[in-house]
Order: C-alpha cells, then sequence, then structure tokens
C-alpha cells in the first residue's frame, strides 16, 4: 500500500463522517455496499493517491491531469480535502486562468484539475475550462457558465455567492449556494447543495429547486418572459421581446436588479 494512501482514505471517511456538506463526495452513489464495490473504490483510491503524492512533491500548484473518468466517490472533491489536510500547493488566483472577451476562464482544460486556495473574489463574468475546485467560500460579482458536462466541473468547498449562474454540469458547493438569477438550461445540470439554495429567479425546464427558497421559478422559455417576469426586474426592461440570454446578461452586467419580490409598475 501506497504511504499516502492512508491520508486518502482518512480524508473520504472526514468528509463522509464531519464535515459539513462533506458527503457530496458521494453525490454519485453512497459508501460501498458490496464487496465487488469495495474494490471498486479501493483502486479508485489508489489510483488518486498517486496523485497526491505528485502533487505533494512539488514546491508550487501545476495543473493536475484527470487521471480517469469520473466516478464514486468524487475524486477532484477528495483529492483537493486531502491537498488540502497535508498542505500541498495550491493555486492562488488568477494564477491558470486565462481570458475570453471580457469573461475570466477558470482552468486550463477539459482533462485537467485546477485546485485554487480560497477564499477567492472575483469582479466580472467568468466560465469553467476543465475541473475548478477552490477551497473555501466563493464569490463572483457578476454571472458564472459552469460550462458542460463533458468537460468542466466546479467543486466550492465553502459558500458561492454569484449574480447570475447557468448552470450545465456537476457543481458541488458544500455550503450555501445565493443567486439572484438561476438559469438551468441543461438536463445534465448537476447541482449539488450541501446547505441552503437561495435564488430570487430560477429558469429552470430541468431541475426541480425544491427548499430553495425562490420567489419566481420560470418552467416555459419560449413565451413572453417581459410578462412573465413582470416587477422582478429593475428597471423595467424596454418593451420588446425578452431571451433567456438577455435575462442572464442583464442580471449578470447588474444592467437588472432582480428584485426580492415583485416590484410593480408606478
Amino acid at each position: 500500500m501506497r504511504p499516502l494512501r492512508h491520508e486518502l482514505a482518512s480524508a473520504l471517511h472526514e468528509l463522509r463522517t464531519t464535515m459539513p456538506g462533506g458527503h457530496l463526495v458521494d453525490h454519485w452513489g453512497g459508501p460501498p455496499a458490496t464487496p465487488k464495490d469495495r474494490v471498486k473504490e479501493a483502486a479508485h483510491l489508489d489510483t488518486w493517491t498517486e496523485v497526491l503524492e505528485q502533487a505533494l512533491a512539488r514546491s508550487r500548484f501545476e495543473r493536475i491531469r484527470m487521471p480517469e473518468g469520473r466516478c464514486p466517490p468524487d475524486g477532484e472533491f477528495l483529492l483537493a480535502w486531502a491537498m488540502h489536510r497535508t498542505g500541498a500547493p495550491l493555486a492562488q488566483f488568477p494564477d491558470l486562468t486565462s481570458r475570453s472577451g471580457d469573461d475570466i476562464v477558470l482552468g486550463t482544460g477539459y482533462d485537467e484539475i485546477v485546485v485554487f486556495r480560497g477564499p477567492l473574489e472575483i469582479e466580472g463574468h467568468a466560465q469553467l475550462n476543465g475541473t475548478v475546485v477552490v477551497l473555501g467560500d466563493l464569490t463572483l460579482h457578476g454571472g458564472l457558465v459552469d460550462g458542460s458536462s463533458a468537460e468542466s466541473a466546479l467543486v466550492v468547498v465553502g459558500n458561492e455567492r454569484v449574480r447570475a449562474l447557468d448552470a450545465h454540469t456537476d457543481h458541488l458547493v458544500t455550503g450555501d449556494l445565493d443567486a439572484e438569477l438561476l438559469l438551468v438550461r441543461s438536463e445534465e445540470a448537476d447541482l449539488q447543495i450541501g446547505g441552503r439554495c437561495t435564488t430570487r429567479v430560477t429558469l429552470s425546464q430541468y431541475w426541480e429547486v425544491g427548499d430553495a427558497g425562490e420567489q419566481m421559478m420560470v418552467r416555459e422559455f419560449g413565451g413572453d418572459l417581459a410578462r412573465v417576469l413582470h416587477g422582478w426586474l429593475h428597471p423595467v426592461p424596454a418593451p420588446g421581446p425578452l431571451t433567456v440570454d438577455d435575462v442572464f446578461r442583464g442580471a449578470a452586467t447588474g444592467r437588472w436588479q432582480v428584485a426580492r419580490r415583485p416590484v410593480e409598475r408606478a
């Protein structure tokens, strides 16, 4: 057995039993229930132990190549927590970021992992390129597009606060998620929230927010959004068609404030 295998197993036990929201490490399924499952998990831990060894051998953080396809438990989440426990170097924002137009791009590639030291606060809009883990709170004064399920994922070990979130992929938050506007237009979006999810307006054809505290849920995108969202956007949008992208970008930039309750026209 590799020397650090015990450390990874201890990190997994801590996530499963004591850390608030840590149970999300098993969001693809619970702890192994059969001997066959236990063998698979042991092999999974061996793979990520090798990655942890490589991370600890470096003097500074370097992008991590994804060692295998995603399977339970969530390896990226587990690895990041083990790195935190062992004092491995972490990425410091804005390292390992780039630009796409006016947007900040977090991450380095669809088959790579970047683990940022938090808390992380970003001014502007962001998108993902690959798998990103933030060890601490994430606050984004703008919009976040979390990518596609085949190419990206986001794990926030803490709370997440964003003006507008366009959710498409695996998106784990161990604490609370607070978004003025939540947009879910992909059936592959997998939002897993350990704490409370609070939104003012949710546009979703696929995701049931449940006890999320949202004050407005819109299921149909093809209708008259200007009419449906009447009173929820301030100042009132100009007359004319209003698309989902218009609403998202307007909320993300602060062009429109999403009201906590409908505001009637004077």
